[in-house]
């Protein structure tokens, strides 16, 4: 192990063991167990290993996927926290729903613009709430359930006109559904262990394919492994790959100026189509 491995397995440790605040902080405890590294080098350590910072009341901290579970419990003044944050928005959301439900001028630029048949959704193969707005019912959550989808009950929406409005409601649509599955996902959460600790299981040898439901759609991943602790192959396929092709055909018979709302339309991310 290199010199940059086991600063990163430090830092690891240091902040599944503590809630470590600045990156000062950070530097202060990588002292203390004998490491000294430069505010530059961390930033790129914080950077490398893909740390977030955490809000929480006044404070924030920084934090890390965890796997095998999670690495700190939910108090209960958090669950009260991210109930009443949903509260709040809820009520932030529905007059902009109703808003965009009835407008004029919003459905005078969207309605009728950029249309998608389902039978070109179909063709094509869009994915996520870009072809859930086409008509074509299909969302991983709960055609082949994974974590604990099929412990919750929320809807799918689907609408058939396929244009521009239809996708912006589907999106609309879909973040009341969030909401709701969070609510159930905090009422439901069991007791017990939070995580496997030291019994994670070794990664055997061979290729393994997992699919979920993104926001822009079916996201999947595929690994190859040769047993070892790093992957020896990773290919990701991301929704925009699906979602970009219908463009051509959406564009079809509009005007220039819709041009740009209904390449927007279908949130690409671009960056992403580099994986």
């Amino acid at each position: 192990m290199n010199k940059i491995e086991s600063r990163h397995r430090l830092i690891r440790s240091i902040i599944s063991e503590r809630r470590i605040h600045t990156q000062q902080e950070l530097q202060e405890a990588l002292e203390a167990n004998g490491v000294l590294v430069t505010q530059s080098t961390l930033s790129r350590d914080v950077k490398s290993l893909n740390l977030v910072k955490i809000n929480e009341g006044d404070s924030s901290y920084y934090a890390m996927n965890t796997i095998g579970g999670a690495r700190r419990d939910i108090p209960d003044h958090l669950r009260k926290e991210i109930i009443d944050t949903l509260d709040d928005l809820e009520v932030k959301m529905q007059p902009m729903t109703h808003f965009l439900t009835t407008d004029k001028t919003v459905a005078m630029r969207t309605q009728g613009v950029g249309v998608l048949t389902r039978e070109d959704a179909i063709r094509i193969g869009a994915v996520g709430p870009h072809a859930r707005a086409s008509g074509v019912d299909i969302d991983v959550r709960r055609d082949a359930p994974y974590t604990s989808y099929e412990d919750f009950d929320f809807n799918i929406p689907v609408v058939d006109s396929g244009d521009v409005f239809a996708r912006v409601l589907v999106r609309v649509l879909e973040t009341y559904e969030s909401m709701k599955i969070v609510r159930q996902a905090v009422d439901m959460l069991p007791e017990g262990p939070i995580n496997l600790g030291n019994k994670i299981p070794k990664v055997p040898a061979g290729e393994f394919v997992g699919c979920h439901e993104a926001p822009r759609g079916q996201l999947v991943y595929k690994v190859v492994t040769n047993g070892g602790p790093t992957n020896h192959r990773l290919s990701i396929h991301v929704p925009t790959f699906k979602n970009a092709p219908t463009v051509e055909t959406m564009l079809k018979g509009n005007t220039v100026a819709d041009a740009g709302l209904i390449v927007a339309s279908i949130d690409p991310c671009f960056s992403c189509m580099d994986c």
